[in-house]
């Protein structure tokens, strides 16, 4: 089961230390509640899918809510690792991880501190692109039609 800690800033720090020592990618998902809804219904509908995505990942992986986004940190994990990995959730389980609102950033490419990954996520996305590849966390887009809900 993936790991769900008191303090997942923590383990963000942690992780992009061992990436960097290691020389390997890791990447931060983030999924913002105004895709489900506001204020304690968003949080418990968070919590429910970090519930459920726990099931889904590795027991490396980690799982949070923060305020009312939900956050998923993904060690060893590279943009197209964590694309494929996006695209299973989308196709398995799809009422998990709504379209709108769903973003990455990838260490080291964008951002090499625990604080660069998590603004590039938090940042509102320019727009969307035809591709998840790129120097800003947009937001992603189904891979393939067949995952249009």
């Amino acid at each position: 089961m993936p790991r769900v800690t008191d303090d997942p800033w923590d383990e963000l720090r942690r992780e992009i230390d061992r990436s960097r020592r290691g020389d390997h990618k890791a990447t931060l998902l983030r999924v913002e509640s105004g895709t489900v809804g506001s204020g304690w219904r968003a949080r418990r509908a968070l919590t429910g899918a970090a519930a459920r995505l726990e099931e889904t990942l590795r027991s490396i992986d980690t799982v949070w809510v923060h305020r009312d986004a939900l956050y998923v940190l993904l060690p060893e994990t590279d943009q197209d690792a964590a694309e494929a990995l996006v695209s299973r959730l989308w196709r398995d389980v799809p009422d998990l991880l709504p379209f709108d609102g769903l973003r990455m950033a990838c260490f080291p490419a964008h951002g090499v501190t625990p604080n660069a990954l998590r603004a590039a996520v938090e940042r509102q996305p320019e727009g969307r692109t035809e591709r998840v590849r790129g120097t800003s966390a947009p937001a992603l887009e189904p891979a393939h039609e067949s995952e249009q809900m």
